[in-house]
């Protein structure tokens, strides 16, 4: 017989844990994604049990090592029958079954509209949108089962991301690690609007939540088996190591250029907007969608600016909406005429061009074929991308870069993705802050200013 248990200590409270959602874990080894399918295995017998694994993308279950293996690992023992088409799902004997998904392009959770999941796990979940993740939290519905439903995820620390903000209170402000004594320790949250609300005793109209820290000393089994796991951490230097050996939530590798600014995080209302503001896209394409040999490809971003400038000459830049995705050939081309009539006739779409025979080429289509009928502006930008960033810096440090909220007045989610990249700019993606930098300098254009 082949006995298989939780590793004392956090794991062990991670599965016996009744928050509805848990997040679980904090830094590399600590044995989370087994934590994951071991969580997932106990509702197994039920025959209406419905659960569903997340990663980002398709590579991150597939690849040697990865989710789907280690679940072959753990499944067969309870009966599981692995079938791979039309989706990746674990059945057993039961009838329960566990499906494998991705949610690559924040529309994806469109997919998934209308189900019913008992049991929702999201593997890395700073990886994901947090408009993905409460969608799909108001996916656990399960009427039938015999379980009531629940929530859990794994992480390592990413102080960009807005997890870190959903941890706060279990977070040490100073050191950035993990506050022992609150590790587990049940709190209640609802959402008002875009806000977290919380509270320390239950109601009925609140969830349960907890964060419940691991590290890899948690994890004898790997050390003993992979003692040099250790020192292999060490040679990411001294920020990835205190990330994914100590976990650490507050280090960044590195100061970005705008760590002083001041842009409002909660945005403005539209009502807010001064008249007669003329708006334009900026288009920084990129055209590349993940795939196994390149799962982190960069973006294409396309903001929506527009630059106002009072009786004093004082500039002001308003930030309406962000296109945000990872798509490749017609299927981009197709997502960006979308935006573009959504903007209307009267917003100029500008692209950003690259040079050669091959950026001219793909000009003339553009103009003439994938945004015909549109006012479409060819740009070549000139300068470091640091250095035409640095142009609009000023405005951002003295508060003068706006954020609008939706007519509804509620806060999209664009906002964090666009000031986490904001904030280590030039450091890791810079795809929004670009298409940011050629919105300006399209606007101080069409002033007369030339400024690519």
């Amino acid at each position: 017989m082949t006995v298989v248990r939780p590793l004392k200590g956090p794991q062990e409270a991670f599965l016996s844990c009744g928050a509805t959602f848990v997040v679980y874990g904090g830094a590399a080894g600590g044995a989370k994604t087994f934590g994951i399918l071991l969580d997932g295995a106990r509702g197994v017998s039920d025959p209406n049990f419905r659960g569903v694994i997340f990663r980002r993308v398709m590579p991150n279950i597939t690849n040697a090592g990865g989710l789907l293996d280690e679940s072959k690992k753990l499944y067969p023992l309870l009966g599981g029958v692995l079938v791979t088409s039309p989706r990746i799902e674990w059945r057993f004997p039961s009838g329960a079954t566990i499906q494998f998904s991705h949610l690559q392009h924040v529309q994806d959770v469109e997919s998934h509209k209308g189900a019913q999941y008992t049991w929702i796990a999201f593997d890395e979940i700073t990886e994901f949108e947090q408009f993905q993740v409460w969608y799909m939290f108001s996916r656990l519905r399960s009427p039938e089962s015999e379980w009531d439903p629940w929530m859990r995820a794994s992480t390592n620390p990413d102080a960009a991301s807005w997890v870190r903000q959903l941890l706060d209170w279990w977070i040490d402000p100073v050191t950035g690690y993990a506050i022992p004594e609150r590790s587990g320790v049940i709190r209640y949250f609802t959402k008002e609007g875009d806000k977290i609300v919380w509270r320390d005793e239950p109601h009925p109209l609140y969830t349960s939540f907890t964060f419940i820290a691991s590290s890899l000393e948690d994890n004898t089994e790997l050390l003993k088996k992979d003692p040099g796991y250790r020192n292999r951490l060490k040679l990411l230097g001294h920020v990835e190591n205190e990330k994914l050996e100590k976990g650490n939530w507050n280090v960044t590798a590195k100061e970005g250029i705008f760590k002083h600014h001041r842009i409002d995080r909660d945005g403005i209302h539209p009502a807010q907007l001064p008249e007669g503001l003329i708006w334009l896209r900026y288009w920084d394409l990129a055209d590349t969608e993940p795939h196994e040999k390149n799962p982190d490809p960069d973006w294409t971003a396309g903001p929506k600016v527009a630059l106002y400038t009072d009786e004093h000459g004082t500039d002001s830049l308003y930030i309406r909406d962000m296109a945000h995705a990872r798509l490749h050939g017609s299927r981009k081309r197709a997502w960006m005429r979308g935006y573009a009539t959504r903007d209307g006739l009267d917003v100029e779409q500008w692209i950003e061009q690259e040079g050669g025979a091959t950026g001219s080429e793909a000009a003339h289509d553009y103009q003439t074929t994938h945004l015909a009928g549109f006012r479409v502006r060819m740009d070549r930008p000139t300068g470091s991308k640091s250095v035409r960033a640095g142009r609009w810096l000023p405005l951002a440090e003295q508060g003068r870069v706006y954020l609008v909220r939706e007519e509804s007045g509620r806060r999209p989610d664009w906002f964090d993705t666009f000031l986490s990249e904001l904030e280590s700019f030039p450091h890791g993606k810079r795809d929004q802050v670009d298409g940011v930098s050629g919105g300006y300098a399209a606007c101080k254009d069409k002033q007369g200013w030339w400024v690519s």
